[in-house]
């Protein structure tokens, strides 16, 4: 994929010695975007929700587990 948007970004150029160019650059940028966007920002937003979700459903005497793995009972619940 990486060598087609190279050839793609070169395709209009007249020299291929030319030196400078600043197409590849905002190839790769637009690439770079994309994968942020697809790798890091869907999966950080769906973890978030899940979490929320998980938190808005617990309720008093539930038994929980934290992540350094202390078991615990809820006691109380305060809206913030």
């Amino acid at each position: 994929m990486l060598f087609a948007l190279q050839l793609l970004a070169g395709a209009g150029q007249a020299d291929p010695n030319q030196q400078g160019s600043w197409l590849p650059l905002v190839t790769m940028g637009l690439v770079l975007v994309f994968a942020y966007l697809l790798l890091f920002r869907a999966p950080m937003k769906r973890q978030e929700q899940e979490r929320k979700n998980l938190f808005a459903a617990l309720k008093k005497n539930d038994k929980v587990v934290t992540s350094a793995g202390i078991i615990g009972i809820i006691a109380s619940i305060k809206e913030k």
